[in-house]
């Protein structure tokens, strides 16, 4: 397994904010050359990097689901002739369709802003043969907040067989309105709120498929010496007081500090008792509501630096996420 080498400067990009190239139309019913999942990324989080938020109206939050369950249906039948009337729908709430692929040419699809709509909305990757992927989400809720996490999801995207890979855009605590002081902050926060297309398209997806595990991907500063977490570089919890499946978890924690040693890996409620997710709405969504597991993963900040910095570090972590993964299949 290879790995991409990340810059330190992957979220300082340079580039015009237009629409993103390949974006499929909806008057010829095809799609131009893909681009690359890296290149479609980059794009969404430099398009939003000064943007405010705008909180969606539950009209487009409707009209987002359609096309969401639409898309689920044509990627899992493998039929894409109704695409045009997806990009449509997409249309009319500012949202575009590009065909993209990863560096070994798996076909996906991106959702994400229109170049003159962008409201910090997030830009969410579906497999186009999701029947050749493993049944995994990854999400990265706090991509600009928590440091370099988006660009440790692309990695896991590109090197693992996971189905869909959904990122936020915006600042958790950007503004509604950054001209003014006073305007309501953390509405943006995607873990923390419903009404967001970030928690919608993830209620689609584990609708759509009950036995869904969604590894979401954080980041924490470094801890004082004196804490608990000092030292840890890895926190895995389920976000509950009990993982829902012991003998899997055991499974997991176990192979996590095997592959990733000398990482040190704490596992909540048994290493750690910080950074347990508990108040995470995806997770009490997937807990709650379906068969699946959630896997919350917080990264220290130094573990995220040796990751950009370290190809080798980067290739022991996808190894390790993808035995996970594989592990997940296997077992029920």
């Amino acid at each position: 397994m290879k790995s991409i080498i990340f810059p330190m400067t992957i979220l300082s990009l340079v580039g015009s904010v237009a629409a993103l190239p390949g974006t499929a139309s909806a008057k010829s019913g095809s799609s131009a050359k893909r681009i690359a999942v890296s290149s479609a990324l980059k794009q969404a989080l430099e398009s939003s990097r000064n943007s405010a938020y705008r909180v969606p109206s539950p009209e487009e939050l409707s009209r987002f689901r359609i096309a969401i369950d639409e898309i689920l249906t044509m990627t899992q039948t493998g039929d894409l002739s109704n695409h045009a009337t997806v990009i449509d729908s997409l249309d009319s709430i500012g949202m575009a369709l590009t065909r993209v692929r990863t560096k070994d040419r798996r076909p996906f699809i991106a959702i994400h802003e229109k170049a003159d709509r962008v409201e910090g909305r997030g830009i969410y990757f579906f497999s186009e043969k999701p029947r050749e992927s493993r049944p995994v989400l990854l999400q990265t809720p706090h991509a600009r907040s928590d440091l370099y996490s988006s660009s440790i999801g692309l990695e896991l995207i590109e090197h693992t067989s996971a189905c869909a890979f959904f990122s936020s855009t915006v600042q958790r605590n950007v503004r509604t309105d950054i001209s003014d002081p006073s305007a309501p902050e953390g509405t943006a926060d995607q873990a923390h709120n419903e009404n967001t297309y970030f928690h919608v398209a993830t209620r689609a997806m584990v609708d759509r498929h009950p036995d869904l595990m969604v590894l979401q991907i954080h980041g924490y500063k470094d801890r004082p010496v004196d804490s608990q977490t000092h030292g840890t570089d890895l926190v895995v919890s389920p976000a509950a007081l009990m993982p829902r499946h012991p003998l899997f978890w055991e499974h997991v924690i176990r192979t996590l500090k095997s592959v990733l040693h000398p990482t040190v890996v704490g596992e909540f409620g048994m290493d750690v008792s910080e950074l347990g997710a508990f108040s995470n709405i995806q997770a009490r969504y997937v807990n709650e509501q379906s068969s699946g597991v959630f896997m919350h993963l917080e990264l220290s900040y130094s573990y995220r630096v040796s990751l950009m910095k370290d190809s080798s570090a980067r290739e022991t972590f996808c190894t390790a996420m993808q035995q996970v993964i594989t592990l997940y299949e296997t077992s029920f």
